[in-house]
């Protein structure tokens, strides 16, 4: 029985390696651009989230005597270098959202509202007094973080009109 000579033998080897070798660049150069890809995306999308900030600009509290109701009055500042689309930020009172409870000046909820880069917009909140001098915590969440404020609430008098007994004649 004859077998293949010893330079057949060889170049097969050598071809197969070559082969082998050429498959594993080929993958191997695909999976790190895939990969390199994927992290310069999010790196993007990371630092484009860090430039769509907002800060609490103002914010006060004013009570209504007449209907027991406290309105908060705050102002929000994109502070960032990119607008901030809506639904990007929202509002909380003592760690509850409050996204659909107020609006702004021109009745625009919080959760409609576009901040442009720089834009200060102001926002209306009315809840019912719930205690004198009633400290709340306003916290205002963008993309790139919080902003809080504490505020004091005045305490208000229920209002009542003195009943004049009726005259006895």
């Amino acid at each position: 029985m004859k077998g293949i000579s010893a330079v057949l033998a060889t170049v097969l080897i050598v071809v197969i390696t070559v082969a082998i070798i050429g498959l594993a660049y080929a993958w191997s150069v695909d999976l790190f651009g895939t990969v390199s890809d994927s992290t310069d995306d999010q790196i993007g999308g990371q630092l484009d989230m860090m430039e769509k900030n907002a800060k609490i600009v103002t914010a006060t509290c004013n009570g209504n005597e007449m209907n027991s109701i406290n309105t908060l009055i705050f102002t929000v500042k994109s502070t960032g270098s990119l607008d901030i689309d809506s639904g990007e930020i929202s509002a909380y009172v003592n760690n509850k959202a409050i996204a659909n409870e107020f609006q702004t000046i021109v009745g625009e909820n919080i959760l409609e509202t576009e901040l442009a880069a720089g834009e200060i917009v102001e926002f209306v909140y009315e809840r019912a007094s719930i205690g004198p001098e009633e400290t709340i915590t306003l916290m205002i969440n963008s993309p790139a973080g919080e902003d809080e404020e504490i505020i004091v609430c005045p305490e208000i008098e229920a209002s009542v009109n003195p009943v004049t007994p009726p005259i006895q004649s």
